[in-house]
């Protein structure tokens, strides 16, 4: 399903119309507004019911809506795209960012634990934005949050598709392993970590001679329909808290960004 709205493209920018039409590869489909300058929004809308706009007068109220992250599908991602009169195409991306874990080496030959592997390797996001602007466009640190400080039980069976947020790797060690494992997150659009708008972090838990260690990435300037790619080798036995992030002589990491160009990115001719 996707949503059209349209806005007078004026300082009081109210709402011109609304239509709602079911999206199929190769459709070709229309919408209607009034006469003049308008900004055009669309947004898919799998799943939401039709009077979800019903409050919406204009597109400062379009601009405070918030999608919610326990709700999202990553086969099915809230997209969003606006452009206005004149321009000849909407790409909508997803509001979500994807973190693809392609692969994953254990290299600790420089210490006495060198043939120690990770065993029973977990993989979790910690501080994500609960919600996110319907048009991804952040104006402040989000308001709540999961996973906060830390891996919640109760956050994680929240979540629709908990797959999303959390993983496991099995074991780790001299030989790289490609696991394919991708987690999502809505971005935060926090730039320095201060309280209450903590930054988001990608952690690696793990068991090393019998005691539990944690890899905590900080994830700066995600950006929604992006996806990262990451190879990873740990050279070192990390810290023992969630929250601390881990030290660059203990991790290796190589990011590839790419744009998010699967199915879920979808162009909108009129």
């Amino acid at each position: 399903m996707l949503d059209f709205l349209f806005f007078d493209d004026d300082a009081l920018g109210r709402l011109d119309s609304f239509s709602r039409t079911v999206c199929t590869d190769g459709a070709v489909t229309g919408a209607v507004c009034g006469s003049g300058s308008k900004i055009i929004v669309a947004v898919t809308s799998e799943g939401k019911d039709l009077y979800e706009y019903a409050d919406i007068r204009d597109y400062k109220t379009l601009s405070a809506k918030e999608r919610d992250f326990r709700e999202e599908n990553p086969s099915l991602p809230s997209l969003c795209g606006q452009a206005r009169t004149g321009d000849a195409v909407i790409g909508l991306r997803p509001l979500l960012a994807k973190l693809r874990i392609n692969s994953l080496l254990a290299d600790f030959h420089q210490h006495p634990y060198s043939a120690s592997p990770m065993e029973d390797v977990k993989i979790y996001l910690t501080n994500i934005p609960a919600t996110s602007p319907v048009l991804g466009l952040r104006e402040s640190p989000p308001s709540s949050w999961l996973n906060l400080g830390g891996l919640s039980e109760d956050d994680k069976a929240s979540v629709g598709h908990p797959e999303m947020i959390f993983a496991s790797a099995g074991n780790v060690g001299k030989e790289v392993i490609f696991p394919d494992i991708e987690l999502y997150l809505f971005p935060s659009g926090v730039k320095v970590e201060t309280f209450g708008a903590p930054l988001s972090k990608l952690v690696f838990e793990a068991f090393i001679d019998g005691e539990t260690w944690y890899y905590p990435i900080l994830l700066k300037d995600l950006e929604m329909g992006k996806l990262y790619s990451l190879d990873i080798t740990f050279t070192g036995k990390g810290t023992k808290d969630p929250e601390t992030p881990v030290s660059r002589e203990d991790i290796l990491i190589s990011t590839n960004i790419l744009p998010w160009t699967e199915k879920e990115n979808i162009t909108v001719l009129f």
